[in-house]
């Protein structure tokens, strides 16, 4: 029975049609009522951010100090395009974050409220998920494509953040594809 934990703890992904998950003891936090899909959907777009956030770091601290090939005497750091990549970086993984804060307020609220957040009600936040993890994968790629040849070495983290983010976003629960047509059937009361 609940050698490893109490059946309200164990989850399916797909409930089988009709299925009900296990009640839930009355005094439990909030948080044992998020729906599992919900969950791990964030679980794995907070993943793709963190790889983004050490992409930032790493970038940032390898551009510093760092002079153009075309220029010995300049500072890559000043190179007004080199400014522009990190801006926008930033404002992506700035992004990714608030949509996830959004999103988690949303859903405690309306749990909170003894409201159903599942997948089938609220689609749209099945496609947040999956963008999170896109704007995360996005901003990598924009800061990789301006390290220049370095990036492609196994010793630079960079390309690590690159893997790393391309195969977290192949994930199946990361298809922006599906994920956004079935929000957008919700969007237009389909």
């Amino acid at each position: 029975g609940e050698v490893f934990g109490p059946v309200y703890r164990a989850h399916t992904f797909v409930p089988a049609p009709g299925q009900l998950p296990p009640p839930k003891p009355a005094h439990l936090p909030s948080n044992f009522n998020f729906p599992f899909d919900q969950v791990f959907r964030y679980a794995v777009a907070s993943v793709n951010l963190g790889m983004a956030v050490g992409a930032l770091e790493v970038f940032r601290e390898q551009m510093r100090g760092r002079t153009s090939h075309f220029n010995p005497n300049e500072l890559v750091t000043s190179n007004p395009w080199m400014g522009h990549r990190v801006g926008v970086a930033d404002v992506k993984v700035a992004c990714a974050k608030a949509l996830m804060e959004a999103d988690f307020a949303e859903m405690r609220a309306l749990i909170e409220a003894g409201e159903d957040v599942s997948t089938e009600r609220f689609p749209h936040l099945s496609y947040h998920a999956t963008y999170i993890g896109q704007l995360a994968e996005e901003s990598v790629h924009y800061l990789f494509k301006a390290t220049g040849a370095r990036g492609m070495s196994t010793a630079n983290l960079l390309q690590m953040y690159l893997r790393d983010v391309q195969a977290g976003t192949r994930h199946i629960v990361m298809d922006s594809d599906m994920n956004s047509v079935i929000a957008g059937g919700h969007y237009l009361g389909g």
